[in-house]
């Protein structure tokens, strides 16, 4: 991952093209595996991204992003065969995810003069998941206790997105599939987000 950054940024010092910058916002779902799917609902993201057009119809990205994802107590205490109505869950009541990558766009014209450019992505980067403890008094008066989720894991992602040219700014959408595998779960999930880019 380091020596991916740092092609990017030599990349970056040799083009003479201005940077790019996407702000963007959107939902994070949980695709695997059933424990943290059936768990947390669907969070918030927010990303950032700064980057530059290093050959025809290709740009270069590095990204940050951060995601908040609910625990849905209910779901997840009938995943555990638990009945929700004579079970108490308390604690972790979040997920914390952090990426921090690197991503290529390489842009499809279809039509010189049309105002949307769509864009097949790949990138690559590392991942952080935090969350709390959470602890459980199930109904036959037995206390589960669940430890709190602390890992970093490297991922990688494909995805799809377009870009819509406007008079005065662009925004765009994307549609990624991320994939991770830390030492209990292979995990996936897939952000959507749109945004500006300028």
């Amino acid at each position: 991952m380091k020596k991916i950054i740092l092609i990017l940024t030599i990349l970056f010092s040799i083009s003479y093209t201005k940077p790019i910058y996407k702000v963007g916002i959107g939902t994070f779902n949980i695709v695997s595996p059933d424990t943290l799917r059936n768990g947390y609902s669907s969070g918030v993201l927010i990303s950032g991204s700064a980057g530059k057009h290093i050959l025809t119809n290709l740009d270069a990205f590095i990204n940050f992003e951060f995601a908040r994802t609910p625990i849905t107590a209910r779901d997840y205490l009938e995943f555990l065969n638990l009945a929700p109505e004579k079970s108490l869950l308390t604690g972790g009541d979040y997920i914390n995810i952090i990426n921090i990558g690197a991503s290529f766009e390489k842009i499809v014209p279809f039509n010189d003069e049309a105002n949307v450019l769509p864009y097949i992505i790949a990138g690559a980067g590392l991942h952080k998941t935090s969350s709390d403890d959470i602890k459980i008094f199930a109904d036959s008066n037995n206390v589960i206790d669940i430890k709190s989720v602390n890992t970093t894991s490297f991922y990688i992602h494909f995805g799809l997105g377009a870009n819509l040219l406007l008079e005065n700014t662009n925004l765009f959408l994307d549609i990624n599939f991320y994939y991770l595998k830390t030492k209990d779960n292979n995990i996936s999930f897939v952000p959507i987000k749109v945004g500006l880019k300028f």
